[in-house]
């Protein structure tokens, strides 16, 4: 089992660890629905230490980023970060990822903990002969910073102001009371306001001190699936997988069909067979991930996520249902009982 720098933390903050993809993580310090609210009303932070860091550099960074993911080639522009996948030939998700551009020659990619392994194989075979491709995962460490208040502790720390950072750029190389900060982003997994910041380890363990200090709250795994749940937000292993497309996972947004990538030819030929909605359960039943979905008495899909929505105080999950369903009548079999449910337009919480 590995254990990120913050480890000690959690456990002195009495954190309730559980494995999380191999990873010693906490689920939890007081309260899930404590924590969940905090970001949603005022500010919380996450350990993202576990997540991988891979930086693509050298003659052919750039290309070997295009053929490796369908992101649009304009937002791979120096200081801004994009959102992509790796694909397979078939066209399915081999992970999701955020791009970080440096420069032409260099990008820096942050992908699901479960993964780097996997991940960095596929870039390797894949990379072009002078591009160097090295794991960073182990020299870097994170914290999210997330919620409506995160822009006032952002002009604390950085004597700046969080508006002044776009959606999905960043800032390299900043001193911070003597600490020295590698990356803040203003990106996030929650659906609010926030950033992230990434530094050498023992900064990073300096950092959540200050933080907890300012009066930050601590928050663990099972707030930050809650929140990006509520979100309509897509997990790994949950919405996303090699068998799924990002047409299916309603993600084409996120895929320029206009060039050539690894993928792009299966993806553009294959007709989706599902697609991935939104349902609230009529009742309090909790919906969980494998639950078989059910519309006039015939199985149509599966539940892919599901939980308490501590913002909406409502029973809420994620599915796919075959692409041809129409919308009618829907329920979840939960423990071997059909519960109502209602299709809902995701994402279920928008903020402001």
């Amino acid at each position: 089992m590995k254990r990120t720098p913050l480890y000690e933390e959690h456990i002195l903050l009495g954190g309730k660890i559980i494995d999380f993809n191999g990873w010693e993580m906490p689920v939890q310090y007081e309260s899930i629905i404590e924590e969940h609210l905090s970001v949603r009303r005022n500010v919380g932070m996450f350990d993202i230490s576990h997540m991988g860091e891979i930086e693509i550099s050298g003659e052919g960074a750039k290309d070997t980023i295009l053929n490796l993911t369908p992101v649009q080639e304009k937002k791979l522009t120096s200081g801004k970060a994009a959102y992509s996948f790796l694909l397979n030939e078939r066209g399915g998700i081999i992970d999701d990822l955020i791009v970080y551009t440096f420069d032409e020659n260099r990008f820096l990619l942050v992908v699901n903990a479960g993964n780097i392994e996997k991940d960095l194989n596929w870039i390797r075979e894949r990379a072009s002969p002078k591009t160097n491709v090295k794991d960073l995962s182990k020299d870097i460490a994170a914290i999210s910073v997330q919620g409506p208040n995160s822009g006032k502790i952002f002009k604390n720390l950085f004597n700046f102001d969080l508006s002044s950072l776009k959606y999905y750029s960043f800032e390299r190389e900043i001193e911070l009371r003597d600490l020295k900060i590698q990356l803040v982003s203003r990106t996030g997994y929650t659906g609010e306001l926030g950033f992230e910041i990434y530094a050498q380890p023992e900064t990073i363990i300096k950092l959540w001190k200050t933080l907890l200090e300012m009066g930050v709250k601590a928050c663990g795994l099972g707030a930050r699936d809650s929140l990006r749940l509520e979100a309509g937000m897509p997990l790994y292993g949950h919405e996303l997988d090699e068998e799924t497309t990002p047409i299916e996972a309603n993600l084409e947004k996120f895929v320029d069909t206009e060039r050539n990538f690894i993928g792009k030819e299966a993806l553009l030929e294959r007709a989706p067979i599902k697609r991935l909605i939104g349902l609230k359960m009529v009742d309090k039943s909790v919906p969980r991930q494998g639950q078989r979905i059910f519309s006039n008495g015939k199985e149509v899909g599966y539940v892919t996520s599901g939980g308490f929505s501590p913002s909406l105080g409502e029973y809420i999950a994620m599915g796919y249902v075959k692409h041809e369903f129409k919308e009618e009548e829907i329920s979840i079999e939960i423990r071997d009982k059909l519960r109502k449910a209602i299709l809902t337009a995701l994402p279920f919480y928008k903020r402001g």
